[in-house]
């Protein structure tokens, strides 16, 4: 929906990614996840690939590299190390893609928006989280970020739930692009949006998740994930990101109770709130 204009709400998280640059003998570029390198590439001042452990993400790479050298052709004078270092599992959808571009923009000096939409589209609400300390509201359209924050009494009883499955937001957002949706729709889910963030107790944010829940399932023809997987849990569940992959946030009244039930279906990859987000 943030791609037609409904704020979305986006919590940073703690586990990112970083970026480090140093003067060397070539260019070189390594990636690494959790401390194992998953990616590597030699190129020259060209920036033609002249050694890779992967040739689509070298390419991607090196597509996002040449726009930098383009506008900023000084930052290439001399030949650099890059390594990247991402303290979390990238199939969970954290945002390796939008914290790439936001630290290259950093580095580069470039707006990141502007690099996002170059190479991988959406809505850029991840831009925005990649530097952002706490949770946010984001609004596509204005490009506006504002910061909100979700008082205890909701956070305490949240957690995030890693499907297993991976989802492609580039797809997801080209499937997305002709569905067409009333103007009363989209109001509405300004609406809840703007409540959740005023809400300060479970019972009005679950009423709320469920609402919008039920909206994006009838938009997307889609069934809900609890209807679908845990129509049995006695609390709620929301789809996050491109809905229906990656992680989804569940409700409950008791943390251990609610992470033995997830862990019982299969899905022990669990985050409390306090685990997870960057809330300061």
């Amino acid at each position: 929906m943030v791609m037609r204009g409904v704020p979305a709400l986006a919590f940073p998280t703690t586990l990112g990614q970083t970026l480090d640059l140093a003067p060397a003998d070539e260019y070189t570029w390594k990636s690494y996840e959790t401390g194992q390198l998953w990616f590597s590439m030699r190129f020259d001042v060209n920036l033609n690939i002249l050694e890779t452990n992967n040739e689509s993400v070298a390419k991607k790479l090196m597509q996002i590299l040449a726009d930098v050298k383009a506008q900023k052709p000084i930052l290439f004078e001399n030949p650099l190390s890059f390594e990247t270092q991402a303290n979390f599992n990238r199939a969970w959808g954290f945002g390796s893609s939008a914290t790439l571009i936001s630290l290259i923009a950093q580095w580069s000096g470039m707006d990141a928006y502007t690099l996002n939409d170059a190479h991988f589209g959406g809505s850029g609400y991840d831009i925005a989280c990649a530097t952002a300390s706490s949770p946010i509201s984001y609004n596509r359209e204005t490009k506006e970020v504002r910061n909100f924050n979700l008082p205890k009494a909701i956070t305490d009883k949240l957690l995030f739930v890693y499907s297993g499955k991976k989802q492609n937001s580039l797809q997801e957002v080209t499937r997305f692009g002709e569905t067409e949706i009333r103007e009363e729709i989209l109001l509405k889910l300004k609406n809840i949006i703007e409540q959740i963030t005023e809400t300060d107790n479970i019972e009005q944010f679950e009423t709320y998740i469920v609402q919008h829940e039920s909206i994006l399932s009838e938009i997307l023809e889609r069934p809900t994930l609890k209807s679908t997987d845990f129509p049995d849990y006695p609390f709620y569940i929301k789809s996050l990101g491109a809905w229906g992959g990656d992680f989804f946030m569940a409700t409950c009244r008791d943390l251990d109770e609610a992470k033995i039930y997830f862990i019982d279906s299969g899905r022990d990859t669990i985050f409390t709130f306090n685990e997870l987000i960057n809330d300061i």
